[in-house]
């Protein structure tokens, strides 16, 4: 998980990372390439700017979702449901931990085009849940979609860490579930005129 971390650093700071989707479509594998294109269209659909909100009092509200950090994607179910956890976390901003295969085959299309080298890391691929990346402090949103029982034994695994509660997600969940919300309130009617409260989320 660390050399996702320093990705991450460097991955959240990207101001646009349609670009960087889009030129390493141009190179991906075809078992990939429905991930990063899925990240493509989350990405300008959800992710690519601002969001005005209702200002009931005249103020001016805007949402803005900012990556959360490293997500381990563990799929389970089928390869379209694990092709959109990759997708929803990239999209997000977030740098992930998936399968080897999968992570070498985003690897070498997406470096080229600007991304951090390890923004997309593995864990092995192998049958089993990865107990040992469930504890690491720095994977920040787990993605699972397999059995309930599995679930559960994940979700234990992440209520016995201390410190920020970290989510277990699906792919079925709404992409700002991969984010978290930041609102600016800008409030021009408060004595003294222009006041700007920053609100943090999760």
């Amino acid at each position: 998980a660390p050399a996702a971390h320093a990705a991450f650093e460097q991955w959240r700071g990207c101001t646009d990372r349609g670009a960087v989707f889009k030129q390493a479509l141009e190179t991906i594998a075809q078992r990939a390439a429905g991930a990063l294109s899925s990240a493509l269209n989350i990405y300008y659909d959800e992710f690519s700017g601002p969001a005005p909100l209702p200002g009931p009092t005249g103020e001016s509200n805007t949402l803005r979702l900012r990556p959360r950090g490293v997500v381990l994607c563990l799929g389970g179910g089928s390869m379209d449901s694990y092709d959109r956890q990759i997708a929803l976390a990239l999209a997000a901003g977030n740098a992930i931990i998936c399968t080897e295969r999968m992570a070498q085959l985003l690897r070498i299309a997406l470096e080229p085009a600007g991304a951090p080298g390890a923004l997309a890391t593995g864990f092995g691929g192998g049958a089993d849940v990865p107990t040992a990346l469930l504890a690491d402090p720095l994977i920040r949103a787990v993605i699972f979609d397999g059995d309930a029982q599995t679930r559960r034994e994940i979700a234990q695994c992440l209520a016995d860490r201390a410190g920020a509660i970290t989510p277990l997600l699906t792919s079925e969940d709404a992409p700002w579930r991969f984010a978290v919300e930041r609102t600016l309130t800008i409030n021009t009617t408060a004595a003294g005129g222009d006041v700007r409260l920053l609100s943090l989320g999760e």
